[in-house]
């Protein structure tokens, strides 16, 4: 197809039958020749006028996936030749499928479809002058619609695609033109979506939605939240692999809702509401940890911000007090994170002269015991409940007038008593499996040693007590050691030689002789 003219009617019919057999088809030679009669879609921009006509005059899935996906392609790997106007026109016409047939759409094509709609919006955002208007008209429209259905799905879906299409780089098209883009939307539509994820959480409701409909609903606005929050703000490119270095940096612009609202509040209370069902309740704690590491010049003093800490404080004791939530591993690993990134953002002395310090600290170290000794359950969790104790007293070096006690001497050794108690009942574990050669813990050689290095942290926080206990466990297991080897069966021996551990690789052989002159 790469003549400009549009297809007839009897032309229309025979592209559709070769959309069906490129994806449906189960002989590899009808699906070799239907790909080579299509494959000018997606190649050249002159095929652009026939795409268009497709998603506009096809009732066939495949067809219109082909379109969709064609369109997709050429906005990004030909993008210096489509012509900003045309990127607008792709992108009305996309929208409008999207809210007059997206309903009666199969899912596959409603998901090319929104990409598309995102990905014509980001890429001609510089260009139309009535890009800021989209989102207030999707959420208008969409989004906010009661009572809520089908069309309040979409809206939010087209809202969160778009949020994720601006914040992701995309090749062939330059970084720096990928930041100018990514800067505009978050000066002139970001915050306007995160209101409009707000609003919806605050107006859903049983008696608007039902509730099958509600939790997926739901799930998708939190989620939309969640991406509003991660957006990457200031061309950082923050992932999850630097957690010590995590600031949310939220625009001055937002500083209104951080005043009025009590975000953590809020999404504390979403949590609870949906902890009996974690596919939502996760996203709630996700948003969570990106709020708990807003950057401090956000506040304007030092009194707003030790309110915010106290409200975050208050939302983690209340879940911990009633385990909500906590017995599911997604759920359990993200309010981890929250620990981790609450000491990472906040120094200690803040922490301590908190009210609700005393209480909040048994609590955390109580279920950080439980968690260590469950060593089988959320090992990836681990590295969190660490790094927050292992920082919470490497601080106690740098602070001299805490104006509270810390409790910190007596809950680092137990933290130190749980790591290797669980890493001990791991290896008996395997030994009474006979797994001797199955790893310890699925940690790899790099998260062993961050863990190690944090429980060297904690022991040196009250050196006479871990060190006694350590004591006392090396002692436990040569007795136990010496014990097996006055034993001369099977079992003893293999005991013998697990403890010992494997022998040591032989020498590498000699370097040859060097060759006669």
């Amino acid at each position: 197809m790469a003549n400009n003219a549009l297809p007839s009617q009897q032309q229309l019919l025979h592209l559709e039958t070769l959309c069906e057999k490129l994806f449906l088809s189960t002989d590899p030679l009808e699906r070799q020749h239907a790909e080579s009669a299509l494959g000018g879609f997606g190649t050249s921009v002159e095929c652009v006028p026939q795409c268009r006509w497709l998603l506009d005059a096809s009732r066939s899935p495949y067809a219109l996936l082909l379109a969709c996906s064609s369109l997709t392609k050429l906005l990004v790997n030909q993008h210096a030749t489509v012509p900003p106007a045309l990127r607008i026109e792709i992108k009305n016409q996309a929208l409008s499928f999207v809210t007059s047939r997206g309903p009666s759409m199969p899912e596959f094509v409603l998901q090319a479809t929104v990409q598309l709609v995102a990905r014509a919006a980001k890429l001609a955002w510089l260009d139309d002058v009535a890009s800021a208007t989209l989102v207030d008209e999707v959420g208008t429209q969409l989004v906010l619609r009661r009572p809520a259905g089908v069309l309040t799905h979409l809206g939010v879906r087209l809202l969160s695609q778009l949020v994720a299409e601006v914040n992701e780089p995309l090749a062939p098209i330059s970084l720096v033109e990928h930041r100018k883009i990514a800067n505009a939307f978050r000066d002139s539509a970001l915050l306007s979506v995160f209101k409009i994820a707000l609003r919806s959480v605050a107006e859903l409701s049983p008696d608007d939605v039902p509730p099958p409909m509600l939790d997926k609903l739901l799930a998708q606005v939190l989620e939309l939240a969640h991406r509003c929050l991660a957006f990457d703000f200031i061309g950082s490119n923050p992932d999850d692999t630097a957690e010590d270095l995590a600031t949310c940096q939220i625009p001055a612009k937002w500083k209104p809702l951080f005043d009025g609202n009590n975000l953590p509040q809020l999404f504390f209370s979403l949590y609870a509401k949906t902890s009996a069902k974690p596919a939502v309740s996760v996203i709630a704690m996700r948003c969570l940890v990106q709020l708990v590491s807003v950057r401090k010049s956000l506040f304007n003093n030092e009194q707003e911000r030790d309110a915010y800490l106290v409200d975050f404080m208050t939302g983690i004791n209340q879940v911990l007090e009633t385990s909500c939530g906590l017995s599911d591993a997604d759920n359990h690993h993200e309010f981890c994170r929250v620990l981790a990134r609450l000491k990472g953002n906040y120094q200690l002395n803040k922490i301590v002269s908190s009210s609700a310090y005393p209480q909040l600290i048994a609590t955390i170290g109580q279920f950080s015991i439980d968690s260590l000794l469950r060593w089988h359950w959320a090992p990836n969790s681990i590295y969190y409940l660490l790094s927050f104790w292992s920082r919470l007293t490497t601080s106690l070096s740098f602070v001299s007038d805490l104006s509270s006690p810390s409790f910190l001497d007596s809950l680092a050794p137990q933290m130190v008593q749980a790591y290797v108690t669980s890493r001990l009942e791991a290896v008996a574990q395997r030994i009474a499996e006979h797994a001797d050669d199955a790893p310890v813990m699925d940690d790899d050689e790099r998260q062993l040693v961050e863990q190690l290095d944090s429980i060297g942290t904690l022991s040196r926080c009250n050196y006479v007590a871990s060190s006694s206990f350590f004591a006392s466990r090396l002692e436990q297991l040569l007795a136990s050691y010496r014990a097996s080897s006055l034993l001369n069966d099977a079992a003893a021996l293999h005991q013998l030689q697990l403890a010992e551990g494997p022998p040591p690789p032989p020498p590498p052989p000699p370097p040859p002789p060097p060759p006669p002159p």
